[in-house]
């Protein structure tokens, strides 16, 4: 699969983008891109968010006394001081709401806001979380800051306050979190109550029409674009995915063009190309998907060389079993001193993985396995799935049951190991598709769900 992922990962919460296509960070669940606002936080907060759309909504001024509020609270947050940065913020929330809805309003203040509050004491989160909620605290355009809802969702399922986590709820609105709150057992009161508000396919059409709403509101944001495209991959809508690419790519064919038409074109047009590669490649068409790949890799990546890109062009050639190619498309990345992240250097990794196991080279497959495992820690997710390539399906049970038994890491795994339709065509993502069936059926496996959630058929691919 392509390489992306959501923030809940990336600081032990969430997301989505599910989608691989970030080489960075890792979506945690949700390996998404739309929701992935906060999730995607590494890279952006939800990729429907950009900075030029920060501005699309008039306020009034802060005053001084509120401006003094803000640079507290600020301060305070960026000293590491959390205790004094929640008072802060909740000064802001009872005295000065006005204030508090304009640090939704910037891309960094917004950030600085989610983070801060995921990272306090219990009652103190609990306070900061229900005061946003109440004050009805949103991201840039109106996005809901998912990765707070969900923490607050147990919080009021463990107060008993049934009716209260289902307006909570309400306002999640991302497929793989509503997923989530199906498969994990601390959502259980809840989905007994209110079982329609649950449904998969519903939520996925609501916040499809979210993003085609935004798309209309600010049509020189290819974010939004590129997040409806997204949505559509993730759900195997896969001619839709395609059919709203080129919707762009009929009046924006380049960069030169793209720029002409959006405000941020140079962050996004190379992930319009690269998601109309995977929704090809899911379809098999396999020409057009290596096009589409290099025209993204092509392009440049925040103004300097393209990593990503460059990275899921070579996962492309790996899949198809062309070794030679996907080294090629490496380049110096192949090499293990290169400067990448941890979390790009395990994707190459699981590159370098494939190819040697292609080539039946299995003295280069375990050095390259054994360095994966030593750098485990940067994508548990990355890991099992280099387990699942290398066959040993013994040492994946253990890591799944592992990320299962450990609060910080049983959303990605819960969201791993439900069974989803088959994802891809190619001979490597059957071989996947088998090896996660053989690992959730483990009886081992199986009652390590059990403790914590359930499997379920989901009616999308894995992504």
């Amino acid at each position: 699969m392509p390489i992306c992922g959501p923030l809940r990962d990336v600081i032990s919460v969430p997301i989505l983008m599910p989608l691989k296509t970030c080489t960075m960070y890792e979506k945690t669940t949700i390996k998404r891109p739309c929701a992935w606002f906060l999730r995607c936080l590494a890279s952006v907060f939800l990729l429907g968010v950009t900075l030029t759309a920060c501005v699309s909504q008039p306020f009034r001024s802060p005053n001084a006394q509120e401006v003094d509020w803000q640079k507290q609270f600020l301060s305070a947050a960026q000293e590491g001081k959390t205790a004094e940065a929640i008072e802060a913020l909740m000064e802001l929330a009872e005295r000065h709401p006005d204030a508090l809805a304009a640090l939704g309003r910037q891309l960094d203040t917004a950030r600085t806001v989610v983070l801060t509050v995921l990272s306090a004491e219990p009652a103190a989160k609990y306070r900061a979380m229900t005061a946003l909620f109440d004050r009805h605290w949103l991201l840039p355009n109106r996005f809901q800051p998912a990765d707070l809802w969900m923490e607050l969702l147990p919080m009021e399922i463990e107060k008993g306050n049934i009716r209260r986590a289902a307006e909570v709820a309400a306002r999640i609105q991302e497929p793989p979190d509503i997923l989530l709150i199906r498969v994990d057992k601390r959502f259980d009161p809840l989905v007994r109550a209110y079982p329609r508000q649950f449904d998969l396919t519903a939520a996925t059409d609501r916040f499809l029409a979210f993003l085609s709403d935004l798309c209309r509101k600010f049509p020189r944001t290819l974010a939004h674009r590129i997040s409806l495209v997204y949505t559509l991959l993730d759900a195997g809508r896969f001619e839709e995915a395609i059919a709203t690419a080129d919707e762009v790519l009929a009046l924006s064919p380049d960069l030169q063009t793209a720029i002409l038409n959006y405000d941020d074109a140079d962050a996004w047009f190379n992930w319009l190309l690269d998601y109309r590669a995977s929704a090809l490649e899911a379809l098999g068409i396999w020409h057009d998907a290596e096009k589409y790949r290099k025209r993204a890799a092509e392009l440049p990546e925040e103004g300097r060389p393209n990593v990503s890109n460059a990275i899921n062009l070579a996962g492309l050639y790996s899949r198809l079993g062309r070794s030679r190619e996907a080294l090629a498309a490496l380049g110096d990345m192949a090499s293990p001193g290169e400067g990448l992240s941890r979390y790009g250097r395990m994707q190459v990794d699981l590159i370098l993985l494939q190819t040697a196991l292609t080539e039946g080279d299995e003295s280069r497959a375990k050095e390259v396995l054994e360095r994966m495992r030593q750098s485990q820690a940067a994508s548990l997710r990355t890991f099992e799935e280099a387990l699942l390539v290398a066959n040993q399906m013994d040492e994946a049970a253990m890591l799944l049951i592992r990320r299962l038994g450990d609060p910080k890491t049983r959303t990605s795994a819960l969201l791993d190991v439900q069974a989803y339709l088959p994802g891809g065509v190619s001979p490597y993502d059957r071989m996947l598709d088998e090896r996660w069936a053989q690992l959730r059926t483990r009886q081992d496996v199986i009652a390590a769900v059990e403790k914590v959630g359930r499997i379920e058929s989901v009616p999308r691919p894995r992504r």
